[in-house]
């Protein structure tokens, strides 16, 4: 499908054209993928996607961090009070 490949071109990097008076326009492109340079395609990646189950997890991380900080009154204090958080939650 359409939007499949359409995703799978932004998970590479690859950015729409859209520059109206570009003739272009329309178009993808990306700095790496260039015509008669191939040797630039290698240095290329694909972006992970992020899992709903580890976007889920870093968000109760958030929010048990946040909550520790006001039980505790430690405002400010992020970085001293996230192990004591990663340590009430689940991996």
């Amino acid at each position: 499908k359409y939007s499949s490949f359409i995703r799978k071109l932004n998970r590479w990097g690859f950015r729409q054209v859209v520059a109206k008076s570009s003739p272009d326009s329309g178009a993808f492109q990306h700095e790496l993928f260039l015509r008669d340079q191939p040797d630039l395609a290698r240095d290329m990646s694909c972006k992970k996607t992020g899992s709903v189950r580890g976007i889920n997890h870093a968000k109760r991380r958030q929010n048990a961090l946040e909550s520790l900080e006001v039980s505790l009154g430690v405002r400010g204090h992020a970085m001293a009070a996230a192990a004591d958080a990663s340590a009430l939650l689940p991996d």
